[in-house]
């Protein structure tokens, strides 16, 4: 939680999304020359299970794919198995897993 969001406004693209009039998620997004980024797609705990991450990540692949990206990558940790099973679940495949920090990243993508 070491992130500094002051400068992740400025520089990244972040969506919010709304349901009711409740902020319920949102997506983090970092254009690489090569690829989009899914810096953060988080989901308001009381809201989860409701597809919201699913079409969270179905707007990632539009922007991607208006912006002329063909690949989109995220990192996600080997723990949290919920999350990889919905960005597996969602066409993205594995691409290698590292240590770090104790724990093991997963590095994923899709192409688009």
């Amino acid at each position: 939680m070491l992130a500094d969001y002051d400068l992740a406004v400025m520089n990244h693209q972040i969506d919010l999304l709304f349901s009711g009039g409740v902020l319920v998620g949102l997506i983090e997004m970092v254009f690489e020359r090569s690829h989009l980024m899914i810096e953060n797609l988080a989901i308001d705990t009381d809201h989860q299970q409701k597809g919201y991450g699913k079409y969270l990540l179905q707007h990632a692949h539009g922007v991607a794919y208006g912006k002329n990206v063909n690949v989109i990558r995220l990192l996600t940790n080997k723990l949290m198995s919920e999350n990889v099973q919905l960005y597996l679940r969602n066409g993205y495949q594995i691409d290698r897993e590292e240590p770090f920090m104790g724990g093991i990243t997963i590095h994923m993508s899709q192409k688009i």
